[in-house]
């Protein structure tokens, strides 16, 4: 059911809503002429009529909103809103209205939460309900880039299907589509399949596309010395570096860095910033792998020396970040590849994990279609004084 409008108020260009949940959700003029039904396909929601046609009408200061009403029509509820300055008047649904309200981010996905120590890890059990699965997945992802999903069978088949019908199809590269990471002794292309440490790192930063999601399935793991797995939110890395260390946080957004895989036949190469944030400043990927880093003959030698010195206060901050856990036979974690750093200890014994990568496309196409009908945050909780009264629907 679409929240109800309890009271709202106009001042300046502004429309302020006060929804009976005590929330606030505060729009321009222009926004709502712009948002109007007219303006948009009923089916496909593309946009029929430009921003650019609205004119100047929303800056004219007779245009304040006289009146608000509420109707009911085909598809749901509808704010219709009548303007003192003769404008027709315009329709909203409400759905367009909340969505619009900060409950999620840019990309239509729950707001992040960064964390430093998880004492456990968001998760979920393979013998689950479908529909409560696949939302407790998607929103763990969206929120905390990583989620832990028990009692998993212990075939690349059943790993692949569950996969498939949660997150997207897995993604083919060079490492094929399913793959494993047991121990190898010919034919190694990558230091995953040795017994080696890796420290904490997102993968394929050498593909222009790096893969959203990475799932890895504890199939065998031996009780052993070592194979924890390491993991890392990058989120909260950039937090710390923006606040404590601004210059390395500066050098690593403005400095590309490039990333490279060779092998017969193949030669992949990116050259980026480990850090890329959007025009908010909020992160949009973390792409950090030193196992990958091409040989450093490319930048300056002022940039070099930079390099050095500020790669080792990001490392520090990696490592203070650091959750080691050790994976149960049954156990598959699933991480956000953009955002999640993974890694693991040196291990003996045989240790045998099996996954797959998943598009980024694929797995927030399905996080972003149920966050639509999902509140998870409540904002505008005091909504400042000004002139204008509040006013009953």
């Amino acid at each position: 059911m679409s929240p109800i409008i309890h009271k709202w108020r106009a001042h300046g260009n502004k429309l302020t809503l006060q929804w009976r949940d005590k929330t606030f959700s505060k729009f321009s003029f222009a926004w709502l002429l712009d948002h109007q039904k007219p303006n948009w396909h009923p089916s496909t929601n593309q946009k029929i009529k430009p921003a650019s046609s609205l004119g100047n009408d929303f800056l004219d200061p007779y245009n304040s909103v006289d009146s608000l009403a509420v109707i009911d029509d085909e598809k749901g509820k509808t704010l219709r809103v009548h303007w003192a300055g003769g404008l027709p008047a315009t329709e909203i649904s409400l759905a367009q209205l909340r969505s619009h309200s900060g409950l999620h981010s840019r990309y239509g996905l729950p707001h992040r939460k960064p964390w430093k120590q998880l004492p456990q890890l968001p998760q979920s059990s393979f013998k689950d309900d479908h529909n409560a699965s696949l939302k407790k997945v998607l929103y763990d992802l969206a929120i905390y880039g990583v989620h832990l999903v028990t009692d998993m069978p212990q075939t690349a088949k059943e790993t692949e299907e569950f996969i498939r019908s949660r997150l997207g199809p897995p993604r083919e590269t060079f490492y094929g589509g399913m793959w494993d990471t047991a121990p190898r002794k010919e034919n190694v292309n990558d230091t995953a399949y040795t017994y080696d440490a890796l420290d904490p790192h997102t993968d394929t930063c050498y593909l222009i596309d790096s893969p959203g999601l990475q799932c890895f399935n504890c199939v065998a793991q031996d009780p052993g010395v070592g194979g924890k797995t390491r993991l890392v939110d990058s989120e909260t890395v950039v937090n710390i570096l923006r606040a404590d260390h601004p210059a390395t946080f500066k050098f690593f957004t403005d400095t590309s860095l490039v990333f490279h895989h060779t092998e017969k036949g193949l030669n992949a190469r990116v050259c980026a910033p480990v850090i890329t944030v959007e025009p908010d400043g909020s992160l949009k990927q973390f792409r950090y792998n030193e196992y990958d880093m091409a040989p450093l003959n490319y930048l300056s030698e002022h940039a070099i020396d930079e390099f050095y010195f500020h790669n080792e206060i990001l490392h520090d901050t990696i490592r203070e970040c650091e959750n080691p856990i050790k994976l149960r036979v049954g156990d598959m974690v699933i991480v956000d590849n953009h955002r999640v750093m993974h890694g693991r200890t040196a291990f003996q014994g045989y240790r045998n994990l099996v996954g797959c990568y998943v598009g980024a496309d694929d797995w927030i196409m399905r996080a972003r279609a149920i966050a639509e009908h999902e509140e998870v945050a409540k904002i505008g909780q005091h909504e400042e004084s000004t002139a204008a009264e509040w006013r009953d629907l």
